[in-house]
């Protein structure tokens, strides 16, 4: 309740009563939990004003309150102005670099932290290197925790996992969710959202049905007791106590629970919107459409209400599938008003279709709601030029520099030796070049004659189709993955980060280098991870 606790500090003052350092810690917290930056600079006044704030335990709350707030310039400034640190403020410090993102400066500090002798919390480390996808640094910091003797708790646990997963090795996060003695309801939603990323539909269908099955079995077994505690009461029982009896029939029978089938300790907990979120999105990109619709309807037996998430995922599945009619009829079936999010779905989905006609109209409509999103343009330009019209193309193109959007350049990055390397289209600065192109002209020979044909549809510019074939060949993950070819041993998996969405013609390419050259070889876009290997992706070629 951070607003009442922050709510009793004006009474305090006015009744001449100086907070002291318990007071300010509680104070602190509540403000970071609050979001309140403004508030949050108030009580660090206070803090200077009655010489709290070069106390160890207050200033560790100050920084974590900035950390919270996004604020960490003030909360290096703090942390390097305390007199004495301990393990609360340099956690603080690598917590708040960790939910920001930044990976490199989160492991830096990890290593200060233990020059100084101070034992970290593993959480904080692989939230970062979720977020950055650092797969080698990952299973360095988990190793640091089997030397630490920590103990893999559900907490810890799930944050392993989805860094294991997020950073492209189903392997270990599914290793880590088979080892876990209690899991929790994080635990089945972060596995279950992992299926999704990877498009496993099947996997993810057959996760939830256990998720399911268990929680039957555990209200049958509350029914039991409950039935066996009715037989003990008298006849001439309240009406009160019928009514409280009536009611929690009612709850065990309509409130499903999550849990571990035995030998594994079970933990109840009831099936929330993102476990809902995350099958519907794993039956969307798997293209099981009978699969998603059964879902989404399942939702009222658990008197789950859908969000507007859930409206967009579903928008999602049918538009994948190429129901795009059947899609734009369900957006206006929506009992809210559809966001920018559910259009863009629509829209994603006409580019995916090349249907222009429906595509105009769900950008118009993203136009009006979020008229600063750069992607709409861009997706619009992309459906016309696919589709070779060029004279409405030319316009989007031209709106596009006459509102400032400008598409974002695609960039790919692979990590080789706790180093990562970037490159962008038509690379011509990194020092390995020529023997990289060489690489490149390699895999182009050799998968051509394994009956690679390349697929000029994706190069959206008026050239001819010899310029077309050669754009192709120098996009940005072709040539991380001519460069991972080279540095890498024999046989050892190549991973491969990508901020937009992998091209058709490269998905295709791809295929034939993991059969050619013996690769397994994980891609993770913006959309999802591709596992490809011995000539076929995870994805079923559906994404």
């Amino acid at each position: 309740m951070p607003a009442e606790a922050l709510g009793l500090l004006p009474g305090m003052l006015r009744a001449r009563l100086k907070p002291n350092g318990f007071a300010f810690t509680s104070l602190l917290k509540a403000a970071g939990a609050y979001g309140g930056r403004g508030i949050g600079e108030q009580i660090h006044a206070l803090t200077v004003r009655y010489n709290w704030d070069g106390d160890v335990y207050v200033g560790s709350a100050l920084l974590d309150m900035y950390a919270r707030c996004g604020q960490m310039d003030m909360a290096v400034a703090v942390f390097d102005r305390l007199d004495s640190k301990n393990g609360v403020s340099w956690n603080a410090l690598i917590a708040g670099f960790a939910r920001k993102g930044d990976g490199e400066t989160t492991l830096m500090k990890f290593a200060e932290m233990q020059r100084n002798g101070f034992e970290a919390t593993h959480f904080s480390l692989f939230l970062a290197l979720a977020r950055i996808g650092a797969l080698e640094q990952g299973k360095w910091v988990h190793a640091h925790m089997i030397k630490s003797g920590e103990k893999l708790t559900a907490f810890v646990g799930n944050t392993m996992l989805d860094m294991f997963a997020k950073s492209g090795s189903m392997v270990d996060a599914r290793k880590v969710f088979d080892r876990l003695d209690t899991r929790d309801l994080i635990t089945w939603n972060t596995m279950l959202t992992a299926f999704a990323q990877y498009g496993l539909g099947k996997e993810a269908v057959a996760l939830f049905e256990d998720i399911r099955k268990c929680g039957i079995q555990l209200r049958l077994r509350s029914l039991q007791r409950l039935g066996a505690a009715l037989e003990t009461q008298t006849v001439n029982q309240s009406r009160s106590a019928l009514r409280w009896t009536q009611a929690t029939v009612q709850k065990l029978l309509f409130t499903d629970c999550v849990s571990i089938p035995t030998p594994r300790r079970c933990n109840e907990r009831s099936l929330n919107q993102i476990t809902f979120l995350s099958i519907l999105t794993a039956c969307s990109r798997g293209g099981m459409v009978k699969e998603g619709k059964h879902y989404f309807d399942m939702m009222k037996d658990y008197n789950v209400e859908p969000e507007i998430d859930h409206y967009v995922g579903f928008v999602d599945l049918l538009g994948r599938a190429g129901l795009l009619n059947e899609a734009l009829i369900f957006v206006f079936k929506i009992p809210m008003k559809p966001t920018a999010a559910v259009w863009g779905a629509l829209l994603g989905a006409c580019r995916m279709h090349k249907n222009a006609r429906i595509g105009q109209y769900a950008a118009d409509h993203v136009f009006e709601l979020d008229p600063d999103d750069t992607g709409p343009p861009v997706l619009l330009y992309n459906i016309y030029a696919s589709t070779g019209q060029w004279d409405a193309a030319s316009r989007v193109r031209k709106m596009m520099k006459a509102t400032g959007v400008k598409k974002e350049p695609a960039c790919s990055w692979v990590e080789i030796e706790n180093l990562v390397h970037m490159f962008v289209a038509d690379d011509g600065t990194h020092p390995n070049l020529e023997e990289i192109y060489r690489m490149l002209e390699e895999i182009n020979t050799r998968i051509r004659k394994a009956g690679y044909v390349p697929n000029t549809d994706y190069v959206l510019r008026q050239i001819n189709e010899h310029e077309r074939e050669t754009k192709l060949q120098y996009h940005c993950e072709k040539i991380a993955l001519a460069f991972a070819l080279i540095n890498m041993p024999a046989g050892a998996t190549i991973r491969i980060m990508k901020n937009i969405r992998i091209c058709g013609d490269c998905h295709s390419a791809f295929k034939f280098v993991s059969k050619v050259f013996k690769r397994e070889i994980v891609v993770r876009d913006t959309n999802r991870f591709h596992h490809f290997s011995n000539g076929s992706c995870s994805c079923g070629d559906y994404w």
